[in-house]
């Protein structure tokens, strides 16, 4: 009873911690300090991944729970996904024109319509089934950062496993979810890269 009751706290906190908007950041955050040579840049799109992929979806969430249109923390209640996902799609869209006028690198403006296109296939596929963005948001930034490196990034193939399990072990998600956010995020973030850099660039 005690070890069920600690794995499900270890559990809580793994799943509170590495929620999508975590991810947004950390993999702008990382692919800036990799790409951009310019501090200006580099701050620029640090912010703008704190503003419209974190700070801007927080406040969506946090409002919808005030208003009860959210029942709990986990929005394990397929239909009340709907609105964040559109809303969240729409801040996925609104740095790019600064992007393209500041003279960003392209990579960070192909990031965030890859968020935008993953997030849109998310709402679509949540009107029939539950996925988990958790993994789709972990397994956007394992298939960027596989991009630039050209290897597998272990610490967040870790994150991903244990991300998976914190999911299934609260009964928010089951295998079969987890492993199509993983490879849903994964998939389209690689290939749309690929595509881009070698046939449109």
């Amino acid at each position: 009873m005690k070890n069920n009751k600690l794995s499900n706290s270890i559990a809580r906190v793994i799943s509170t911690l590495f929620v999508p908007p975590t991810f947004t950041v950390f993999v702008f955050t990382y692919c800036a300090f990799i790409i951009e040579i310019n501090v200006v840049n580099q701050v620029f799109i640090v912010g703008n991944s704190l503003i419209f992929g974190l700070i801007l979806p927080v406040i969506v969430f946090f409002s919808m729970r005030k208003e009860k249109r959210i029942s709990d923390i986990d929005t394990s209640i397929k239909e009340e996904r709907n609105a964040p996902y559109l809303l969240n799609s729409i801040f996925c869209i609104a740095p790019i024109p600064s992007f393209l006028i500041l003279g960003v690198n392209y990579f960070f403006s192909l990031l965030w319509i890859i968020f935008f296109i993953n997030t849109l296939i998310l709402y679509l596929i949540n009107k029939r089934w539950k996925i988990s963005a958790h993994l789709l948001g972990a397994a956007i930034s394992l298939g960027a950062i596989m991009f630039l490196e050209g290897n597998p990034n272990y610490f967040l193939l870790g994150l991903i496993f244990m991300i998976a399990w914190a999911r299934i072990k609260l009964k928010i998600h089951d295998f079969a979810q987890v492993i199509a956010g993983a490879l849903l995020g994964f998939s389209i973030t690689f290939a749309s890269l690929i595509i881009f850099y070698k046939y449109i660039i």
